[in-house]
C-alpha cells in the first residue's frame, strides 16, 4: 500500500498497523490485525520504537486475551538508537499482566526488520515476554520467507518465528511454531541472542508444557560476541522452572547456525537446559541435512540434533531422536563441546531413563581445544546421576568425529560415564562404518561402539 511512517528523536515511536499500550488497563481483550505491503516504518533516536503489524504492551494489565495477526510483504521496519525496539508481525510484553492467553500469528515475506544500538531488539513473527505474567498460554505462529532480521549492539536480541521469555511467569503452556525459508537472523554484540524457529526461556517459570516446532530451509542464524547465543529450531532453557514437559521438534536443511565469542552457544534442532528444573520429560526430535552448526570461543557449545543438560534437575525421562546427514558440527576453543545426535549430561540429575537414537551419515563433528568433547550418536555423562536406564542406539556411516586437545574426548556410537552414578542398566548398540573417530592430545580418549566408565 506504499506507505512510509517515520519518527525521529529521543523516546519516539512509529506505529503502522499496530496496537501499543503503556501503563494502561484493559478489562476486555486486545486484538490487532495489521497488514503492510511495500511499506517503510522507521524510528530513529534513543529509546525509539518501530512497530509494524504488531502488538506492544508495557506496564499494563489486560484481563482478556491478547491476539496479534500481522502480515508484512516487501516492507522494512527499522529502529536505530540505544534501547531501540523494532517489532514486525510480533507481540511484545514488558512488565505487564495478561489474564488470558497471548496469541501471535506473524507472516513476513521479503521483509527487513532492523534494530541498531545497545540493548536493541528486533522481533519478526515472534512473541517476546519480559518481566511479565500470563495466566493463560502463550502461542506463537511465525512464518518467514526471504526476510532479514538484524539486531546490532551490546545485549542485542534478534527473534524470527520464535518465543522468548525472560524473568516471566506463565501459568499455562508455551507453544511456538516457526517456519522459515530463505531468511537471515543476525545478532551482533556482547550477550546477544539470535533465535530462529526457537523457544528461549531464561529466569522464568512455566506451569504447563513447553513445545517448539521449528522448520528452517535455506536460512542463516548468526550471533557474534561474548556469551552470544544462536538457536535454530531449538529449545533453550536457562535458570528456569518448568512444571510440565519439554518437547522440541526441529527440522533444518541448507542452514548455517553460528555463535562466535567466549561462552558462545550454537543450538540447531536441539534442546539445551542449563541451571534449570524440569518436572516432566524432555523429548527432542532433530532432523538435519546440509547443515552447518558452529560455536567458536572458550567454553562454547555446539549442539546439532542433541540434548545437552548442565547444572539441572529432571524428574522425567530424556529422549533424543536424531537423523543427521551431510552436516558439520564444530566447537572450537578451550572447554568446548560439540554434540551431534547425542545426549550430554554434566553436573545434573535425572530420575528417569535416558534414550538416544541417532542415524548419522556424511557428517563431521569436531571439538578443538583443551578439555574439549566431541560426541556423535553417543551418550556422555560427567558428574551426573541417573536413577533409570541409559540406552544408546546408533547408526553411523561416512562420518568423522574428532576431539583435539589435552584431556579431550571423542565418542562415536558410544556411552561414556565419568564420575557419575547410574541406577539402572546401560546398553549400547552401534553400527559404525566408513567412519573415523579420533582424540588427539595428552590424556585424550577415543571411544567407538563401546561403553566406558570411570
Amino acid at each position: 500500500m506504499q506507505a512510509a511512517n517515520v519518527a525521529i528523536g529521543k523516546d519516539t515511536t512509529a506505529n503502522m498497523g499496530s496496537t501499543q499500550l503503556k501503563d494502561s488497563k484493559v478489562d476486555g481483550a486486545v486484538v490487532n490485525v495489521g497488514t503492510s505491503v511495500q511499506a517503510a516504518n522507521v524510528a530513529i533516536g534513543d529509546k525509539t520504537t518501530a512497530n509494524m503489524g504488531s502488538t506492544q504492551i508495557k506496564g499494563s494489565e489486560v484481563k482478556g486475551t491478547a491476539v496479534n495477526v500481522g502480515t508484512s510483504v516487501q516492507s522494512a521496519n527499522v529502529a536505530i538508537g540505544k534501547d531501540t525496539t523494532a517489532n514486525m508481525g510480533s507481540t511484545q510484553l514488558e512488565d505487564s499482566k495478561v489474564k488470558g492467553t497471548v496469541v501471535n500469528v506473524g507472516t513476513t515475506w521479503a521483509g527487513a526488520n532492523v534494530a541498531i544500538g545497545d540493548k536493541a531488539t528486533a522481533n519478526m513473527g515472534s512473541t517476546q515476554i519480559k518481566g511479565s505474567e500470563v495466566k493463560g498460554s502463550v502461542v506463537n505462529v511465525g512464518t518467514t520467507a526471504a526476510a532479514a532480521n538484524v539486531a546490532i549492539g551490546k545485549n542485542a536480541t534478534a527473534n524470527v518465528g520464535s518465543t522468548q521469555l525472560k524473568d516471566s511467569k506463565i501459568d499455562g503452556s508455551v507453544v511456538n511454531v516457526g517456519t522459515t525459508a530463505g531468511a537471515a537472523n543476525v545478532a551482533i554484540g556482547q550477550n546477544s541472542d539470535a533465535n530462529m524457529g526457537s523457544t528461549q526461556i531464561a529466569g522464568s517459570t512455566v506451569k504447563g508444557s513447553v513445545t517448539n516446532v521449528g522448520t528452517t530451509v535455506g536460512g542463516a542464524n548468526i550471533a557474534i560476541g561474548k556469551n552470544t547465543v544462536a538457536n535454530l529450531g531449538s529449545t533453550q532453557i536457562k535458570g528456569s522452572d518448568i512444571k510440565g514437559s519439554v518437547t522440541n521438534v526441529g527440522t533444518s536443511a541448507g542452514i548455517a547456525n553460528v555463535a562466535i565469542g567466549s561462552g558462545a552457544n550454537a543450538n540447531a534442532v536441539s534442546t539445551q537446559i542449563k541451571n534449570s528444573d524440569v518436572d516432566g520429560k524432555i523429548v527432542n526430535i532433530g532432523n538435519a541435512g546440509a547443515a552447518a552448526n558452529i560455536a567458536i570461543g572458550k567454553n562454547s557449545d555446539a549442539n546439532l540434533g542433541s540434548v545437552q543438560m548442565s547444572g539441572s534437575n529432571l524428574k522425567g525421562n530424556i529422549t533424543n531422536k536424531a537423523n543427521v546427514g551431510a552436516a558439520a558440527n564444530l566447537a572450537i576453543g578451550s572447554g568446548t563441546s560439540a554434540n551431534l545426535g547425542s545426549v550430554q549430561m554434566t553436573d545434573s540429575t535425572a530420575k528417569g531413563n535416558i534414550t538416544n537414537k541417532a542415524n548419522v551419515g556424511a557428517a563431521a563433528n569436531l571439538a578443538i581445544g583443551k578439555n574439549s568433547n566431541a560426541n556423535m550418536a553417543a551418550v556422555q555423562m560427567k558428574n551426573a546421576t541417573v536413577k533409570g536406564d541409559i540406552s544408546n542406539k546408533a547408526n553411523v556411516g561416512a562420518a568423522a568425529n574428532l576431539a583435539i586437545g589435552n584431556n579431550s574426548s571423542a565418542n562415536m556410537g558410544s556411552v561414556q560415564v565419568k564420575n557419575s552414578s547410574v541406577g539402572g542398566n546401560i546398553s549400547n548398540s552401534a553400527n559404525v562404518g566408513l567412519s573415523v573417530n579420533m582424540a588427539i592430545g595428552s590424556g585424550a580418549t577415543s571411544d567407538t561402539s563401546s561403553i566406558s566408565s570411570d
